[in-house]
């Protein structure tokens, strides 16, 4: 999924998060799996009512989600808060039906917003409102009567006080604290964040004013035009700044320290301390305590894992793993490893320490038992080399013997040594592969002198003994296939001067030629009249 400069993040009670995706016009979902999806918007700039398919908005900038399921949307360039209902239906919850910008209060459609950022909900359902450029924080009543809740309208200044004696200058996000009921304003220009109580009196939490990001005691602390704010269900308040970090003031200590964002501008994700934004805006918690961030110019939704753990710097050999919730390395390795220097770091919220440890693995077990010979067309066989480890293998000789897919291949007759090693020791053995045999046939005939049409005949083939047992023969008589497949071949149809051989393919045993041919013997048949003179005849 791809964004375009997102800016306000939100979760629900299932664990989706809300992205107000500012400059697509859009507003997503994505699920507790990672699935992305629009839920309002088509993407071109406007302020179309309607079907969420059919609506369309002008950079939105914040989004909420209430308890019944509506999501609202601080369309900033629209100067509108936009609803849409669950049913997917977007209207105009308050704010210039025309998108007019303006400073006005009121009921009605007669109240107007200039670029409107972030909103948050009290329990009787009064909504409060970043209204930026009015410089003030607005409340809209369930009724949708608009009043000014904090600062002047319309006035940009830096005080403190009751009301309409605030003053701000672009306040740009508001959060609430259920637990009592305070609420606290990102002061952009001022460099401040501000504590609203109830009744309406605004302090400042933490911040100098200064433009700069020092931690420390909140009052004493500086901020870099802080652009987010949210809080957790301890009081913690957690800021994003233009410093690329986030920062967090302790509800317990008062101190102001740097949760995530190493201060320069980048995209790496890791170790949060080491970890790098560009422009992060809104902020939101999960269920689980999960912190969400609008990385607006990485176009990207960060997540922070809060909380202690383990890290370690570089890669364990295989079959080792790290445990990051205990700093434990546990396992059986499978590959040798050579000694290396490993940094394992704890950290908290308060900081982090760091030890080394160093690993190795060994392999002494490695086995290589003497080779036998081999003949020159043996097929692919095994080492019998065993180790912890896997093994690899050079060969003195490439031309005698490789290692193919596992296995010890045969190419020519020689000897080769074969060294075997595990990356911790060697052992070697040699190979000696023997040509391959020479197959011989010849074939003998029991013809010792002419013979008559009729009369048997038995030729025989006789083979080198290497080619036993398993051979296989075909006899030919005048280069055609006689029928006959054993190691002889009986007949009476001769004619004089048929040519007889034979082809044997050895079995059981390798050779320079798999199939040899033999001797060819001609058959030495008389004339059928000689024959029927010598034959007695009976006279009666």
């Amino acid at each position: 999924a791809k964004f375009m400069e997102p800016t306000g993040v939100c979760t629900d009670a299932a664990g989706n998060i809300y992205v107000a995706d500012s400059y697509n016009h859009l507003i997503r979902k994505i699920t507790p799996s990672g699935l992305v999806s629009t839920v309002a918007g088509t993407g071109v700039r406007g302020r179309e009512n309607g079907p969420s398919t059919e609506a369309s908005f002008d950079t939105p900038f914040g989004v909420m989600v209430d308890q019944s399921g509506s999501v609202f949307v601080a369309d900033a360039g629209n100067h509108q808060i936009r609803k849409i209902s669950p049913e997917g239906i977007v209207s105009v919850y308050a704010g210039s039906s025309i998108g007019r910008a303006g400073a006005e209060n009121g009921i009605g459609g007669t109240e107007r917003f200039t670029l409107p950022e972030s909103m948050v909900f009290d329990e009787l359902g009064n909504m409060y409102m970043a209204d930026t450029e009015n410089h003030s924080i607005r409340k809209i009543s369930p009724g949708i009567e608009v009043t000014t809740f904090s600062g002047y309208l319309g006035v940009k200044g830096d005080a403190e006080g009751q009301g309409s004696v605030a003053r701000y200058e672009k306040p740009v996000a508001i959060a609430r604290d259920p637990r009592n009921g305070d609420f606290y304003v990102a002061d952009y220009i001022n460099n401040k964040v501000r504590r609203i109580s109830a009744n309406g009196l605004m302090t400042t939490y933490a911040g100098t004013g200064e433009r700069s990001s020092i931690n420390g005691p909140r009052l004493t602390a500086a901020f870099d035009h802080p652009t987010g704010l949210t809080i957790d269900n301890k009081g913690n308040v957690y800021v994003s700044d233009d410093n690329n970090l986030i920062r967090r003031i302790s509800a317990v200590t008062g101190l102001v320290s740097t949760i995530a964002g190493d201060g320069n501008q980048g995209n790496n994700d890791g170790l949060r301390w080491k970890a790098s934004f560009y422009q992060p805006i809104g902020l939101a918690f999960d269920l689980i305590g999960n912190l969400y961030v609008a990385d607006e110019h990485n176009h990207r939704i960060r997540k922070i894992t809060l909380g202690g753990g383990f890290s370690i710097d570089k890669l364990l050999p295989e079959g080792l793993t790290f445990d990051p919730t205990n700093g434990e390395i546990s396992g059986t390795p499978t590959q040798y490893w050579p000694e290396t220097l490993y940094t394992i770091t704890a950290y908290n919220e308060f900081g982090e320490g760091s030890a080394e440890v160093t690993i190795s693995v060994v392999d002494p077990a490695l086995t290589f038992p003497p080779l036998v010979a081999k003949k020159q067309c043996d097929p692919d066989f095994d080492s019998g080399a065993t180790a912890f480890v896997p093994i690899a293998y050079t060969f003195s000789n490439p031309l005698v013997a490789s290692y193919i897919n596992g296995k010890i291949h045969i190419i020519n007759a020689g000897t080769t040594i074969i060294t075997a090693s595990n990356g911790y020791e060697s052992k070697s053995q040699t190979l000696i592969v023997s040509p391959s045999e020479v197959l011989t046939i010849n074939i003998s005939s029991s013809q010792k002198d002419p013979l008559c049409f009729g009369t048997n005949i038995t030729f025989t083939a006789n083979v080198s003994a290497n080619a036993e047992p398993g051979a296989s023969y075909e006899w030919y008589v005048n280069e055609e296939k006689s029928g006959q497949t054993g190691s002889t071949f009986t007949g009476n149809s001769f004619k004089d001067g048929d040519l007889v051989y034979c082809k044997v393919t050895g079995g059981g045993s390798c050779y320079f030629e798999a199939s040899k041919q033999s001797n060819k013997l001609a058959t030495d048949i008389l004339d059928a009249n000689i024959c029927n003179a010598i034959i007695p005849t009976a006279f009666s």
